[in-house]
């Protein structure tokens, strides 16, 4: 039996042995292969339903400029379909830069922020104070990988808190109004 697992040293990637399964190698590829695909079938078109929704909504605000709400809502799925592109144009992540971490790091705390401005937009709240510190918070979080001192997946824990609460904020100021 040979078994072999390529997995990355880093922290962010949180790779292990899988289930093992025996049997005919043609029929393991093949249900391999099968669930394999479907997961990227389904990032695939979430990645082309945002790429479509923010380009639709963008040229709509371009042709009304005074509207927030469709600039925050085309802002925020042209975000999501960017960091879609490293799940689904890189398919086999560790094979590639060792950089590729930091970027959907980069990527995926940069997604809460202009939902929230957008939340807030949807309900006609415009808070200065709070909107630079949500910015500065992003600015934080999005460089912590520069900085930070110790171990990156040891930290997912509490941006995830932080990214939890201000989108409940942002969901609880919508059901709010």
């Amino acid at each position: 039996i040979h078994v072999r697992v390529h997995a990355a040293s880093t922290d962010v990637l949180m790779h292990g042995l899988p289930r093992v399964t025996f049997g005919e190698s043609t029929l393991l590829r093949t249900d391999y292969m099968v669930s394999t695909e479907l997961g990227f079938g389904a990032q695939r078109c979430f990645f082309a339903l945002a790429l479509v929704s923010g380009i639709i909504t963008l040229c709509l605000w371009i042709a009304r400029r005074n509207d927030k709400v469709i600039f925050w809502y085309s802002f925020a799925c042209l975000l999501w379909s960017l960091v879609s592109i490293p799940r689904i144009g890189l398919r086999w992540v560790d094979d590639f830069l060792p950089l590729i971490p930091i970027l959907s790091w980069f990527l995926n705390y940069g997604l809460v922020v202009p939902v929230v401005v957008l939340c807030l937009r949807t309900v006609g709240i415009r808070w200065p104070r709070f909107e630079m510190a949500l910015w500065a918070f992003l600015a934080l979080e999005a460089t912590f990988p520069l900085w930070g001192t110790g171990s990156i997946g040891r930290w997912f824990l509490v941006w995830d808190v932080f990214n939890t609460a201000l989108l409940l904020t942002g969901v609880g100021v919508i059901v709010a109004r």
